[in-house]
């Protein structure tokens, strides 16, 4: 009796050891996965609110970025309404 129990004692140390380890290579695969999914872009931030915005979204005039058409018009009207 206490050879069965023995053996089945080690049987379920091998199976808990196998779904231990297959749930970690999971992780580390969904993880990796997720690393190369991700890609980081340039930004720069808007001249007229300072959001930073990624550079092939932005709007750009005379070597400033903005984050909208609108913020480039508003910059423009303070900068004419300053001369």
């Amino acid at each position: 009796m206490s050879r069965l129990i023995y053996i089945v004692a080690i049987l379920l140390l091998i199976w808990f050891a196998f779904r231990y380890f297959r749930t970690q290579m999971k992780a580390q695969e969904n993880n990796k996965q997720k690393k190369k999914s991700v890609a980081i872009k340039d930004v720069k931030p808007c001249a007229l609110c300072g959001l930073h915005i990624p550079v092939d979204e932005m709007v750009t005039k005379n070597k400033l970025s903005f984050c909208c058409y609108q913020h480039m018009q508003e910059y423009q009207d303070k900068r004419q309404n300053k001369q």
